[in-house]
């Protein structure tokens, strides 16, 4: 049964490719009367309100930049012209709920949240202040925006969520604010696990192309895995010139193969005929380090085995349920031992305890803990 509270989804993303947005999208529309703004509109069809992107002339951004580094931190955020016209444009329609997506609309959503005498909900999918902290230029413009955006803000917003129990410790220690656990789990999907035959083992990597993301470390591992395997990546070339290098580093050795992106709604099916999904994650951030990927809840919903570097949030999952391998070191050399070492057997068990992680581990179970809150606030 759908509410009658009108609430606003708010991200300044593109919501055709950002899946954990759509995921608030589906299951919030389910139980209220949802509007979303953003960069571009989701798959689904919901009322979406445009947000303008960012299309400053160098000048202003150089202004901009020199706000940001003497520390003029609400200046510069009150002087971006998409931010005042997202206010003007979201602040004639009444709602009962704000859903800010991200510490980069929490501002925004307060001022419209105060506008509407509405809820405010904020899900900070990162934590943000120390979003890209092994960026030098993250760390000298924008990495004190970001702690007084959470300093400042955080305390007005009437709940929040985060990925992992990791993140939501650092917001607490850092700014005393209690999070309620979101993980990126996906939407239940119905099918069971293909059997490998042993002869060739499918590997395969999908996502963003992000040159953070240690994706060139694939191609070297495959460097060390017998004749086996094969790998496809299925990636967004958000950054085309990485996308292009990648290609040329992997153009020697024909097992690995570059597919088109495929819909969000196709991915487990895409996914499901792959043995393995690999994905040796980077520690060389907070983020990542403290991160739990929708890509990693991907492979287990297609029923996939999944191979990883010891990042904490995952290695827990799968030590848990057994579906996968986990080197002990963030070592590609150790992580293709265990693969090569891998039998027709173990694959196949790691893939059928993939099924009971899929069952236990979906956004249908996830989000109740979202709607318990919102029909406590809305009461």
């Amino acid at each position: 049964m759908v509410s009658s509270a009108k609430m606003l989804i708010l991200s300044y993303s593109n919501l055709k490719t950002d899946s954990r947005v759509c995921r608030h999208i589906k299951f919030l529309g389910e139980h209220y009367d949802v509007s979303v703004a953003g960069l571009a509109p989701p798959p689904m069809d919901v009322p979406f309100f445009q947000l303008v992107a960012d299309n400053s002339t160098l000048f202003d951004k150089a202004i901009r930049a020199a706000k940001l580094f003497v520390g003029l931190n609400e200046r510069y955020y009150w002087s971006l012209d998409y931010i005042n016209k997202a206010f003007d444009s979201l602040c004639e329609f009444p709602v009962d709920v704000v859903f800010a997506n991200d510490l980069n609309m929490l501002p925004l959503a307060c001022k419209l949240a105060d506008f509407h005498n509405a809820a405010l909900h904020i899900d900070a999918h990162e934590y943000a202040p120390r979003q890209f902290d092994n960026s030098l230029y993250f760390k000298v413009f924008f990495q004190r925006l970001n702690t007084h955006i959470a300093k400042t803000y955080l305390s007005q917003a009437d709940s929040m969520s985060t990925v992992t129990n990791r993140i939501a410790k650092e917001y607490k220690k850092k700014f005393n604010v209690d999070s309620t656990v979101l993980r990126n789990v996906l939407p239940y999907v119905n099918m069971v696990p293909s059997r490998t035959s042993g002869v060739t083992v499918k590997l395969v990597h999908i996502g963003i192309c992000n040159r953070h993301r240690g994706l060139s470390g694939i191609i070297d591992l495959m460097k060390m895995l017998d004749s086996r395997f094969t790998l496809d990546f299925i990636l967004i070339p958000e950054d085309e010139l990485y996308y292009s290098h990648l290609v040329n580093k992997s153009a020697a050795d024909d097992r690995i193969n570059f597919l088109s992106p495929v819909a969000q709604n196709q991915i487990c099916i895409t996914l499901n005929s792959y043995d393995i999904g690999v994905y040796p994650q980077s520690p060389k951030s907070f983020n990542y380090l403290n991160g739990l990927p929708n890509k990693f809840f991907e492979f287990i919903q297609a029923r996939l085995g999944v191979a990883i570097w010891p990042i904490p949030e995952m290695k827990k999952i799968v030590k848990h349920y057994q579906n996968g391998i986990v080197s002990s070191r963030f070592s590609l050399e150790e992580l293709a031992a265990q693969l090569n070492a891998l039998t027709v057997e173990d694959i196949n068990m790691m893939k059928r305890n993939s099924s009971r992680c899929a069952e236990e581990n979906c956004a249908e179970n996830e989000y109740l803990k979202m709607q318990q809150w919102l029909d406590k606030r809305l009461k």
